[in-house]
């Protein structure tokens, strides 16, 4: 029982502290991590968070994370205003998915724009490598092996 229990310490602090990196994202600002360390149940992480990871993979500059850093926050803040406006009905749903969809695009051009030459070409197939993983990822939440052949929910 006791040999038991510390397994599944070790096991739960390992998940715990695996979480918090991923989300983290190389210091960028967070982000929601695949796997629910508490119900073991796979998410599919947001856009930003899946943007954030591609950024993690290209070497910024702390000047190039600390203009990230605002444009993350920025974006949030419009997120929530937006969400709001639906709240309050002052935004149907349809009106919200296309102005979420525009600032979506401003939001990845704005990003784009603090890359390098270099970077900002390794950017989107970069960044479509992590949405189809993603997305195979929310299908097939089991883990098994997908279409693709690759495993999902590994991250």
């Amino acid at each position: 029982m006791k040999k038991f229990v510390s397994t599944l310490a070790i096991v739960i602090a390992v998940s715990c502290f695996t979480s918090a990196a991923w989300g983290q994202a190389a210091g960028l600002g967070g982000g929601r991590t695949l796997k629910d360390p508490t119900t073991g149940q796979v998410k599919r992480p947001n856009a930003q968070a899946i943007v954030l990871k591609v950024l993690a993979q290209l070497n910024l500059t702390e000047d190039q994370k600390s203009k990230v850093k605002d444009l993350v926050k920025e974006n949030r803040k419009a997120g929530a205003e937006l969400r709001k406006s639906v709240l309050a009905g002052a935004v149907t749903k349809p009106e919200a998915q296309a102005k979420r969809k525009a600032m979506r695009a401003e939001y990845l051009k704005s990003i784009k724009a603090i890359l390098t030459p270099e970077q900002a070409k390794q950017f989107d197939p970069l960044l479509k490598e992590e949405v189809k993983k993603a997305r195979e990822a929310a299908a097939n939440p089991a883990g098994g092996t997908t279409a693709s052949g690759t495993k999902s929910g590994s991250g």
